[in-house]
């Protein structure tokens, strides 16, 4: 890993950080797909994320770019112990700053402003006429900032329906409620793919605080048997030997692998991202 670093191996840069991690979750091999485990791969490196300007930028390559009919997953492992406000995870979300304070897209925040603290997902086609998909899924205070890692996967099937907008924590399906449920609109728009914040160079906002790790992209509707494949009872598997990896259109392991500034997508569609 380059860059300056501090004793603690703490790597600084412009847009964030990573650094050696004892505590990220750890990756293993699968031999046969089903149940005998082979060598452990490396996972020692995380990105950190300071909550105020730090970010990931993957652009706007074609096959992230999900529009209305198009089911898609993502799947994430994050580590907090504060949430200031509103603190998106990721999106691909225009954000315009002045009225009428239109914006098109998708994002993944949790939130404290609300009592208890949530995780929201919102797909939309255009905010100013509430043409759009919303879904909050409430989670216990505390639970997510407790400094421990947790999995969260978002699913949306394409339907153009909020109940088809999934969440799973741990493993574990979340009830959701629906805030918005109306769409009929494009959700493509030019801004990029970001992973801890949301918007366009210029209009960034709602950054992560805390840790993001091995963030994966899906171009399919992932079940629940597959979100539990994932998180794997907290010990994760490779997403490029997952049983739905036809499907995996990104795959950043946000350190391991990298060389400042690139983060380097695993997958086989070179998406890669810069810090």
């Amino acid at each position: 890993i380059e860059g300056d670093s501090d004793p603690n191996g703490v790597v600084t840069a412009p847009k964030c950080s990573m650094f050696i991690d004892a505590t990220a979750p750890k990756l293993y091999r699968n031999r046969d797909g089903a149940t005998a485990w082979g060598e452990v791969a490396r996972n020692a490196v995380s990105a950190t994320f300071n909550g105020t300007n730090q970010y990931v930028g993957i652009g706007d390559p074609v096959a992230l770019q999900f529009d209305q009919l198009d089911p898609f997953s993502v799947s994430i492992w994050v580590r907090t112990t504060a949430i200031t406000g509103a603190m998106c995870i990721w999106a691909k979300r225009e954000q315009q700053l002045s009225s009428p304070y239109r914006y098109r897209g998708w994002d993944l925040v949790l939130r404290d402003d609300l009592v208890p603290d949530e995780l929201r997902v919102l797909i939309v086609s255009d905010s100013t006429t509430n043409n759009s998909l919303g879904m909050t899924f409430t989670v216990t205070d505390g639970v997510l900032t407790d400094g421990a890692w947790h999995h969260v996967v978002m699913t949306y099937d394409g339907s153009s329906v909020a109940a088809g907008i999934k969440l799973f924590l741990d493993g574990a399906e979340r009830a959701g409620s629906a805030t918005y449920d109306s769409l009929t609109g494009t959700l493509i728009t030019t801004t990029p793919f970001v992973i801890g914040a949301r918007g366009d160079p210029a209009t960034m906002q709602k950054f992560w605080n805390g840790n993001l790790d091995e963030c994966s992209a899906w171009s399919k509707k992932l079940s629940a048997a597959e979100a539990t494949e994932l998180y794997n009872f907290g010990v994760p598997t490779e997403a490029a030997s997952h049983s739905a990896n036809a499907n995996l259109v990104g795959w950043w392991r946000m350190g391991d692998g990298d060389t400042y500034p690139t983060i380097v997508d695993h997958s086989t569609n070179d998406n890669h991202g810069t810090m």
